[in-house]
């Protein structure tokens, strides 16, 4: 057993070492199929969560300037940061206004692991002995299950019959 969870281990380090770009490019094509295949709460809801972790991508390099090696980032994980925390303030406040007229139910999942996102900081704020791995698996590990869930949801969108099934709230009819 101890030799299986042994493979178990090594094969996790061995794949985060591609982790981020995996993210990236499944982000890019979830993307490109939002842009082509959503609704508009697919394309609204993608494109506040590209254009803000884009943005914050850009302040972050502006702020740190491109010397920021392995140290600096390591001493940084022990104190709450601005920048990821504005994004993640401004992404819960994105996805909560889309979901609120939104006619899809998907999107209030993945407001609900922004808030996951969000109490990380408040958390590293209040903790004192928050250690930096927590600190950072508690603001990334949402991405994923974002990533996941969106894909869950343009594969929802594209199997519903077209013109049956309203984008936004406004636009159901009743009866």
């Amino acid at each position: 057993m101890i030799d299986v969870l042994d493979l178990f281990f090594q094969f996790l380090v061995y794949t985060s070492h591609f982790r981020g770009e995996l993210q990236d490019v499944w982000t890019v094509a979830l993307m490109f199929a939002c842009l082509r295949w959503g609704g508009g709460p697919e394309k609204i809801g993608f494109a506040v969560w590209t254009v803000l972790t884009f943005s914050s991508t850009v302040v972050r390099a502006l702020y740190d300037g491109p010397t920021a090696g392995e140290a600096e980032l390591a001493a940084a994980l022990w104190t709450v940061q601005p920048i990821d925390l504005l994004t993640d303030v401004l992404l819960f406040v994105g996805f909560v206004a889309i979901a609120l007229v939104a006619n899809r139910r998907y999107i209030f999942w993945v407001a609900a692991f922004q808030v996951i996102a969000l109490s990380a900081h408040l958390l590293r704020a209040l903790i004192e002995g928050m250690t930096p791995f927590t600190y950072v698996f508690m603001t990334v590990a949402p991405g994923w299950a974002q990533v996941f869930i969106f894909t869950y949801g343009l594969i929802a969108h594209t199997r519903r019959e077209p013109n049956r099934y309203a984008d936004w709230r406004w636009q159901v009819k009743t009866a």
